[in-house]
């Protein structure tokens, strides 16, 4: 189990991206004038992006996560120590103080502020050095971001014990994902104008958006890097070892039970205030500027394929547990490319797990070739579809309006064609055993419960054909086309008022054209009246 344990902590540091630091751990020494040269020098006050970067060593970043991951659904605080090297602000330690805090806030009181004194001051006296930096706190559940109360704390931190940043990390979410979940940042001065730059997109429960969204533009956050020291990597070995029984024994699934139906029902309001919202849009689509601005249909979508993945991958590291821990397994090898799952006993085959040899050229010669095949199908279906249809258009308007043959009987045509049609299906219903070609036609039967479902389709259905006869009958075939296209634009209206959804500028662009072509077909109808009245 010990090796598992060291795998795990590789694990963590590989996914953290965790950098051992080399050169006698430089990064470690403590330049006291150096430091006191930067804080007299000040040159953050002339620019107020002056740290770029925030340096997490190992073993603060664990003492946080675990400080803020006792607090449950509580938020916590703490402090940071550190020092500065140019750019970059870098955390060597963290401590927690003793202080109430509730679901959406923390507050210091008297007592923390005594303890954060004299935590400084012990630290001193064992050789840490490192000045406060900064300040911790958790967000369990809603993501790594200031709150008003936090730009407000953070502002009067940075203005009276400047340099100091804010540390913000999420324990739920970074048990759900497997991922530190931690951000850092820095207020701008009252009255700065921060740069319009584009933000991340990160989820926000809904009602912690307004919060977000009015603060925002206050501070900007530092790119957050981790490091580990030699001293650092036998620490966190000792910590690992205390911890990796509750890791593997604990699930997920069971701890974020509640983050979990929170983020469900987080979803399932945001994808209810979007659906609204396409309701109260206009008929005209907007434009992709203001689309992707203003686009809560995708946000929410992208918040419902997080909760997913997270819930899926939390099921999948359940399963390897329940695998693992309450079965006996035995491996033994099929073959050089194939593994077999045996349980209880060699001789017993419980469930079996292979891993095959990529297909062979053939295989994949003989799959390009099914679906050329299913291809050439589909498209000599659409070509006969077309060859049909057309044809069944002339013969109609021959039938109905030609002098030769003068049948005036569109809606005798119409019921002789419904009788052919049922001859017909019974027909090749009766040889779909005999002839292969038609060996895919179902059997001809009556059931007369179907047929009274569908008999309000069906009487739908002969209206239409009677009105194309009738149609074929008074018009011309390329105005009779024509015509039949504005069923096109009748979707695009019923679309919008029925169901509520925008069409595209190019979709409307091509109803200008059916309409236009109808309103020219309507002149060539007039035009070609006229030219018979004169022949005649």
């Amino acid at each position: 189990m010990a090796g598992s344990a060291q795998e795990n902590l590789v694990q963590f540091e590989r996914v953290n991206n965790v950098q051992e630091i080399t050169a006698a751990d430089e990064i470690y020494a403590y330049d006291a004038p150096f430091q006191q040269s930067i804080l007299q020098t000040r040159p953050w006050l002339q620019n107020p992006n002056y740290f770029k970067r925030c340096k997490i060593s190992a073993l603060a970043l664990l003492k946080l996560v675990m400080h803020a991951r006792s607090g449950g659904t509580l938020e916590v605080m703490g402090m940071l120590l550190g020092k500065i090297d140019g750019e970059n602000m870098i955390v060597m330690d963290s401590f927690a103080l003793p202080v109430e805090g509730t679901e959406t806030r923390v507050n210091a009181q008297q007592e923390a502020y005594e303890y954060m004194s004299s935590y400084t001051l012990w630290a001193k006296e064992v050789n840490r050095p490192e000045n406060v930096i900064g300040w911790y706190h958790s967000h369990p559940g809603y993501g790594c971001w200031l709150s008003g109360i936090d730009v407000d704390t953070q502002m009067q931190n940075q203005q009276y014990q400047d340099p100091f940043v804010a540390i913000v990390v999420d324990p739920t979410r970074t048990i759900s994902a497997g991922k530190v979940n931690i951000g850092a940042f820095r207020t701008y001065p009252k009255g700065h104008k921060a740069e319009s730059e584009a933000i991340e997109y990160q989820p926000i429960p809904l009602n912690k958006i307004e919060d977000f969204g009015v603060h925002c533009k206050q501070y900007y956050p530092l790119e957050v890097s981790f490091f580990k020291s030699s001293l650092d990597k036998r620490l966190l070995e000792h910590l690992w070892n205390r911890y990796w029984v509750s890791t593997l024994s604990t699930s997920t699934l069971l701890t974020n039970a509640d983050y979990i139906t929170g983020q469900i029902n987080d979803v399932a309001d945001k994808l209810e205030q979007a659906e609204s919202h396409l309701g109260r849009t206009s008929f005209l689509p907007l434009p992709e500027q203001d689309r992707k601005q203003d686009d809560k249909l995708a946000k929410a979508a992208k918040d419902c394929t997080k909760t997913a993945v997270e819930a899926v991958n939390s099921l999948m590291s359940q399963l390897i547990k329940e695998r693992l821990f309450n079965q006996i397994f035995f491996w033994t090898t099929m073959s050089s490319s194939s593994y077999t799952l045996l349980t209880n006993s060699p001789d017993k085959l419980d469930s079996s797990i292979s891993i095959r040899d990529p297909p062979s050229p053939s295989a994949m010669n003989n799959s390009n070739d099914t679906l050329k095949k299913k291809y050439v199908q589909i498209a000599f279906a659409v070509t006969l579809y077309w060859f049909v249809s057309i044809t069944m258009v002339f013969l109609n308007k021959y039938l109905l309006s030609s002098n030769n043959v003068k049948l005036d009987a569109p809606l005798f045509i119409t019921w002789y064609q419904c009788v052919v049609t049922v001859g017909l299906c019974a027909i090749l219903g009766n040889l779909n055993k005999r002839l292969s070609i038609v060996s895919k036609f179902p059997t001809f039967k009556i059931d007369l419960k179907i047929a009274r479902d569908v008999l309000p389709l069906s009487i739908m259905f002969v209206a239409m054909i009677i009105f194309n006869n009738l149609t074929l009958k008074y018009l011309t075939v390329s105005f009779y086309m024509v015509g039949r296209s504005l069923t096109t634009v009748a979707n695009v209206g019923f679309t919008y008022l029925m169901l509520g959804e925008k069409t595209s500028y190019k979709a409307l662009g091509c109803c200008g054209l059916i309409i236009a072509g109808f309103f020219l077909g309507i002149d060539q109808e007039n035009a070609l009246g006229k030219n018979l009245k004169l022949e005649k």
